[in-house]
């Protein structure tokens, strides 16, 4: 499969936007029994690859791997990729 780039990097199979730190933001992990744990604290200029995005804990975006941030505003901010680029990637 042909790789697609979206602003001088690689989208992934799955992925839906990016975010990228604006304030320091907490990095959650969540548990099987759907708490939330605290894993660190992301830094302005991070970011990371968005996969999907659901209303608990006040809405946060799925960055991969059980983690997840926040949905605020004034700390992040998220962006997503053309239509076309998404098919592309996802081979529809």
């Amino acid at each position: 499969m042909k790789k697609v780039y979206w602003d001088g990097v690689e989208l992934k199979k799955g992925q839906i936007g990016r975010l990228t730190v604006q304030k320091p933001i907490n990095l959650w992990k969540r548990t099987k029994d759907g708490r939330l744990v605290f894993v660190r604290i992301l830094k302005p200029g991070e970011v990371y690859r968005v996969y999907g995005y659901d209303a608990r804990f006040g809405g946060q975006y799925a960055v991969g791997g059980g983690y997840y941030v926040t949905d605020i505003d004034t700390h992040i901010r998220y962006e997503t990729p053309s239509k076309e680029k998404l098919k592309l990637v996802n081979g529809e």
